[in-house]
């Protein structure tokens, strides 16, 4: 910009008045365009307005900025415009208001709506201004829309970075969770298979049955404890023995198969018994089991668990041999046997078939009713019953049966209830008296009432001469001896009597014969025509005639069971008395006043009481007072279930702490049962005690342990669920309402196919079908199915299950039922869902991203560059992945950029932005600007991620502005010092101008006529707007001025400053200024002189018309 040289001319006086106005005119016109210029050239967006927003003049940058001409925007209120949005209006406003305070405001950042439907940014400042008494503001905007897209991009990155760091980081920290969570559930399994290890070895080392380890060479590896106990050997002795060193020579060969088969088979069973001698050099029969478990890793071995069998099958040797006994007398008895149950025939003998003519095969199944003639039948089904339910009924009977041939006979019946097959029944002993009631029948027409009892007695009758001779004998004697009347009538009866019962017989009949006895009763053995003797009991009596002996009548009846289970039972409570005796439980007897009657000798070992001691203590003082009071609450119960008539056979178990004579206590299990007459009266107890100590504890323990496993399985986040083979659920744990929403009950009730999407379900299928198909070692190796399957919830969205599914063996260890424990990974599904979509959004946004990214390692190696990497520098990521990063820089910014990784190694974090130049593949090089984030320590990332942007152009375009700036800057200062200079120099020519016209108008008043008085009046009018302008230039020529730094300022030598440049103006209009003690402040003292000044300059220019009193 060209300022013209030399001073405003100055009129002269003595040149015609109107030549001097138009001088001044033209000066004030040619001092206007020369502000227009540089109004027009400013590169900065100006436009003056008024204090309303109405625009009076815009400059050549606003034009192009806001995309309008000067014709569209000038005299257009700019609040009215459409260029502000409504939210932006205020602020405007407020500004404005700043401004009609004298004010400056800004800069502050507006958003402007163009023409176009654009919009941009712009920094905004503004001026007040008063020329001509008018008040005006000049704005001065600047473009910035491009610095605030590229800060918006820059934030925008950083909060994008930001974000992935954080989701990257929760991300790293939930995997972190997980990993504990997992140490701590294999943690926890960890102790549960010790436990598992520990309670395994307590059962085997404590076991009765014997556990043996044999190598493939059947070599012994380990023996339990227990094999000292069974076959007198100790498991150092046992441990290096062969497998055939104790086994009978005669097993050998059975026991070698096996074991050779057993071999050929990994993970095969075998149950086998064999016979193994033991320390002393007997045999003992073994039940012995093998398992190969050769291929198992943890027992590398054939396990054999053997079990001592000889007592049970020597008892049951002897329980064959008796049961073949009692069956060939049973088969062999001429009277019939027969067993009903459930009112069916269930057994008969050959005898019994005999009688009906039916099979023995026909009678088997049949309803004992049908074969009984039906005015019989019901007499017969009632005492059928009646013998069932334990009432009185007679154990004879006679009926009618109908035969299979049709014909009817007479049975007699003696039945009994019996346990057979281990529930009740009926056996009978039939005899067929058809034959004898028709004897009978005759009997009674021929000899009367007399002749009927002595045919029908079941007791033996016989008369005998006092020379011994029978004379008569009834059809009992036949059935017990089995001789036959005839053979007895006639023969001496002492030959029948064993030879050491005579003389007790001889002396009897002595005694009677001499009168020293009425009637005789004793026992005798009496021959048999089988060859054996029966032990009779006869009762005799002499038929006297004239006072002579004619005859003895004797009744006998055959006690040789009764005698003989007698001795039995006097055998058998001896051999029970030495086992009570000898047993380590206490077996006891009470009265029904619980006044013990009997205590086994073990009560010692169990109490310290001796049996005597016992029995005298009364039950307060054996048994604690809670265990007191149930055994009286039970006794309660007990009688009231006595008088309801309950099951006489019932026994009740009581668990009892008893007191020790010590003062301890000891835990029994009591069993007691009821002690009862012939007539069925309840008579006493009998219980044996058990001292359950031990089992006690265990049972703790096992309580404990299964309230503890309980506890984890009802209360663990994962569900349990066990099902059956069709995958029906057999049990579900309350974790499964969390994870699905059904309750338990719910849950039970749902099938595979209701609770699994259509994919989950044949997934889940296909994995069961394909393990049933393993065999053997295969299947042992998948013992356990992972899967990730999708179920529905209760409201309809569907959720994710990790499952672990395993198969429960039965006994036979074959697969009967399913465990499943799932873990919901619904959140887990979603996250890898969202973090698969992150990763392809992600990916997306690096590949198509006009940044390029770089991952290189700590030596500078590069891992990985994105696409945009080709396009920024033309290297493919084949060319480069491999290479050193220091190939491409400029070797004078190699310095540079080592120094900031060294610093990023070192510090960590993100690196400051670095400008590097970078070779391009054509030879070129690019300016960058690369940001480096240290992510070595990252696991996901594990290098040094370096995000460049090609700002070559950037840099062309900045250096190119910085020139232009530069220019700018010159000629804007060239421009403010001419405006200074010119306003400055331009004042005291102007103001002589107008003091020396004033003073022509007041020396010359009279002289000077009406024109004169008029050119002086438009001169001193043109001096006062000429000033205005000079006034409004030097304003104006401030505006760009910066501050200097803030420091210590006396407000007190300011306010004299800028009083002393207002000196002339308060004089001319007799204003008084005064002003209160002002601090020092830190301010600019040039911008708070200029302050002072202009606020007490507008508080002497506008005022009314008293002089104005001002105070500061």
């Amino acid at each position: 910009m060209i300022v013209p040289e030399g001073d405003l001319p100055v009129p002269n006086d003595h040149e015609d008045p109107g030549t001097k106005r138009e001088a001044v005119s033209e000066q004030a016109d040619r001092l206007e365009g020369w502000l227009r210029v540089f109004f027009d050239l400013s590169p900065d967006a100006y436009y003056l307005q008024d204090l309303e927003g109405n625009i009076i003049d815009i400059n050549r940058a606003a034009e192009e900025m806001l995309g309008c001409g000067r014709d569209e925007l000038v005299g257009k209120n700019l609040l009215r415009l459409g260029l502000l949005s409504e939210d932006e209006l205020p602020r405007v406003e407020d500004s404005l208001a700043r401004n009609a305070q004298g004010q400056p405001a800004g800069p502050d950042e507006f958003v402007l709506n163009l023409k176009d439907g654009s919009r941009i940014m712009v920094d905004l400042s503004t001026f007040p201004l008063e020329t001509q008494g008018h008040r005006l503001v000049l704005a001065v905007a600047r473009d910035i829309s491009r610095r605030q897209r590229e800060e918006d991009r820059l934030r925008q990155r950083c909060a994008e970075l930001e974000r992935r760091v954080s989701e990257l980081s929760a991300g790293l920290a939930r995997a972190k969770e997980e990993a504990k969570r997992e140490e701590t559930e294999r943690e926890r399994a960890h102790r549960a298979l010790l436990e598992n290890e520990r309670r395994f070895r307590a059962l085997i080392e404590n076991s009765s049955d014997v556990t043996v380890i044999l190598d493939a060479d059947g070599k012994t590896c380990y023996a339990s404890p227990s094999v000292e106990r069974v076959l007198g050997t100790t498991p150092d002795e046992a441990i290096g023995g062969g497998l055939f060193d104790s086994i009978h020579p005669d097993d050998v060969p059975k026991v070698a198969e096996a074991f050779d088969r057993l071999l050929r088979s990994p993970g095969a069973r075998l149950c086998i018994e064999v016979r193994v001698r033991v320390n002393e050099g007997s045999y003992r029969v073994v039940e012995a089991t093998a398992t190969n478990m050769l291929e198992d890793l943890t027992v590398g071995g054939v396990v054999i668990n053997m079990r001592d069998v000889t007592d049970r099958r020597e008892a049951e040797e002897a329980l064959r041999e008796s049961e073949a006994k009692y069956a060939a007398v049973v088969e062999q008895a001429t009277d019939g046997v027969v067993i009903a149950q459930d009112g069916v025939v269930v057994f008969a003998n050959r005898a019994h078939a005999g009688i009906t003519g039916y099979p023995v095969e026909e009678l088997v199944g049949m309803p004992f009713a049908d074969m009984i003639v039906p005015e019989c039948r019901g007499a017969a089904v009632t005492r059928y019953r009646a013998r069932l339910s334990g009432e009185d009924a007679s154990p004879v009977s006679e009926t009618k049966i109908r035969c299979k041939d049709g014909t009817v006979k007479e049975i007699e019946a003696s039945a009994v209830v019996i346990q057979y097959m281990g529930r009740p029944a009926v056996l009978s002993i039939t005899r067929d008296v058809t034959e004898r009631k028709k004897a009978e029948q005759l009997l009674r027409e021929s000899e009367g009432r007399y002749r009927g009892l002595f045919e029908g007695i079941l007791e033996a009758i016989i008369t005998v001469t006092a020379d011994g001779t029978v004379t008569s004998a009834n059809p009992a004697i036949t059935r017990i001896t089995g001789w036959s009347r005839d053979e007895l009538i006639g023969a001496q009866f002492a030959s029948y009597v064993h030879p050491d019962d005579l003389a007790m017989i001889a002396e009897l009949f002595r005694a009677t014969v001499e009168g020293e006895i009425d009637c005789q009763r004793f026992e005798a053995r009496i021959l048999c025509k089988s060859g054996e003797y029966r032990l009779l009991e006869i009762a005799g009596r002499p038929r006297v005639r004239d006072g002579e002996i004619v005859e003895f009548i004797a009744v006998a009846h055959d006690v040789t069971e009764r005698r003989e289970a007698e001795q039995a039972l006097r055998e058998s409570e001896e051999r029970y008395r030495l086992l009570a005796e000898n047993l380590s439980d206490v077996i006891w007897t009470m009265d029904t006043g619980l006044k013990n009657l009997y205590i086994s000798p073990s009560i010692a070992r169990l109490l310290g009481y001796t049996a005597e001691e016992m029995a005298n203590a009364p039950l307060e003082q054996r048994l604690p007072p809670a265990s007191l009071e149930l055994v009286m609450q039970v006794m309660a119960e007990e009688r009231a279930k006595e008088a309801s008539g309950d099951d006489p056979h019932r026994t009740v178990t009581l668990e009892l702490e008893l007191y020790r004579k010590d003062g301890s206590t000891i835990w029994t299990e009591n069993s007691i049962s009821y002690l009862r007459d012939s007539q069925g009266r309840l008579v006493g107890y009998l219980g044996v005690t058990r001292d359950i100590s031990d089992r006690r504890a265990a049972e703790e323990a096992l309580r404990e342990s299964e309230r503890h496993y309980r506890l984890l399985t009802e209360n663990v986040s994962d569900v349990i669920l066990c099902t059956d083979l069709q995958m029906r659920p057999t049990y579900v744990s309350p974790s499964m309402e969390k994870f699905m929403g059904f309750s338990v009950e719910e849950s039970m009730n749902r099938g595979a196919e209701e609770s699994l999407t259509p994919a989950s379900l044949e997934a889940a299928a296909n994995a069961l079908l394909n393990w049933t198909s393993l065999e053997g070692e295969k299947r042992e190796r998948f013992a356990s199915i992972p899967l990730e399957l999708e179920f529905y919830h209760k409201d309809g969205h569907t959720v994710w299950g990790e499952v672990t599914i395993s198969y429960l063996p039965n006994p036979n260890g074959q697969p009967f039922e399913l465990l499943m424990v799932i873990r919901d990974i619904t959140e887990r599904k979603r996250a890898e869902e969202a973090l698969r979509r992150e990763e392809k959004y992600f990916r997306a946004l690096i590949e198509n991203a006009s940044d390029a990214i770089v991952i290189v390692d700590r030596d500078g190696t590069v891992r990985y560059h994105s696409p945009s990497h080709q396009r920024l520098l033309g290297y493919t990521a084949e060319e480069r992945i491999g290479q050193r990063m220091w190939d491409c820089i400029h070797p004078d910014d190699s310095n540079k950029v080592a120094d900031a990784l060294n610093q990023l190694l070192r510090d960590g974090g993100i690196a400051p932005a670095t400008e590097v130049r970078l070779r391009h593949k054509d030879g070129s090089w690019r300016v960058c600007e690369a940001v480096a984030n240290n992510l070595l320590d990252e696991p996901a990332v594990q290098g040094i991620v370096v995000n460049l942007r090609d700002i070559t152009d950037r840099k062309q375009a900045e250096e190119d502005l910085s020139r232009a700036m530069a220019e700018l800057s010159r000629s804007n200062a060239e421009l403010e010092q001419f405006a200074y200079v010119a306003s400055h120099d331009l004042q005291e020519p102007l103001r002589m101008i107008s003091s020396y016209v004033q003073l022509l108008a007041r020396r010359y008043k009279d002289s000077l006529d009406e024109d004169a008085h008029e050119f002086i009046a438009y001169a001193v009018d043109g001096a006062r707007r000429m000033q205005g302008l000079i006034n409004d230039l030097l304003t104006y020529s401030r505006v760009g001025t910066r501050g200097k730094p803030f420091e210590p300022t006396d407000c007190e030598e300011v306010l004299e400053q800028a009083l002393a440049n207002l000196q002339i103006a308060i004089e001319e209009s007799g204003a008084t200024v005064t002003h209160d003690p002002v601090p020092t402040v830190m301010a600019d003292g040039g911008q708070l002189v200029q302050l002072l000044q202009n606020l007490v300059g507008n508080a002497v220019k506008f005022r009314g018309e008293e002089p104005p009193r001002v105070h500061v």
